[in-house]
């Protein structure tokens, strides 16, 4: 099982609600919000379900503010995994850590916007020792380019794992449309291909 928060509670966030724009965890709840999640993974594990990796937030550059979203930029990934790893093996916690999960492909600049977010993360190897992989999905523009940005953060970071986490055929239901299983298939043919390891 892979989990995959969508918003700290509201009370940790710098705009104090769970739907808003520009939110963020506040910094002085990093290790409130770790044993948060510690205990999440606890409960499901005393039920017999073992979560076996959990990326730290869900589009984690997402500031539609239509859902829940609490956004995590680089550094805010730097410092929140420097405090959730060690929070993990302090509990005895075996989850693996995954981070990014938001869009693949190029972004509005021509960057492959997984590469672009990891660069920035990987530089601390204090945050790095602590990351077992990437997570990422395929919404928006990046079918332009789908497959290019796994291949290139491979390159770049061989050790970390890429696991596709999030994909959806946007305005369902489709029924009897075939060009959906196509494009699934397209995608997880594509994705594993490219070093992708779960889909």
């Amino acid at each position: 099982l892979l989990a995959s928060p969508w918003s700290p509670p509201g009370w940790m966030t710098t705009q104090g609600r769970l739907v808003a724009r520009n939110n963020h965890l506040k910094r002085e709840f990093y290790g409130v919000y770790a044993d948060y999640l510690a205990k999440y993974l606890k409960a499901y594990d005393s039920e017999g379900l073992n979560i076996s990796y959990m990326t730290i937030q869900n589009e984690s550059w997402n500031d539609s503010g239509r859902w829940e979203t609490t956004q995590f930029q680089p550094q805010e990934t730097i410092d929140f995994v420097k405090v959730l790893g060690p929070v993990f093996a302090a509990k005895n916690i075996p989850t693996k850590i995954l981070i990014y999960d938001h869009n693949k492909g190029l972004n509005d600049k021509g960057e492959n916007q997984i590469k672009h977010y990891v660069d920035r993360v990987f530089r601390d190897a204090d945050a790095r020792k602590h990351i077992w992989g990437v997570a990422f999905h395929w919404y928006g523009e990046t079918q332009t380019d789908p497959f290019t940005d796994m291949k290139v953060t491979h390159e770049a970071y061989p050790e970390q794992h890429l696991i596709h986490s999030e994909a959806c055929a946007e305005g369902g239901p489709h029924p009897n449309s075939y060009a959906v299983g196509e494009r699934y298939g397209h995608d997880i043919i594509g994705c594993l291909n490219n070093w992708t390891e779960g889909w």
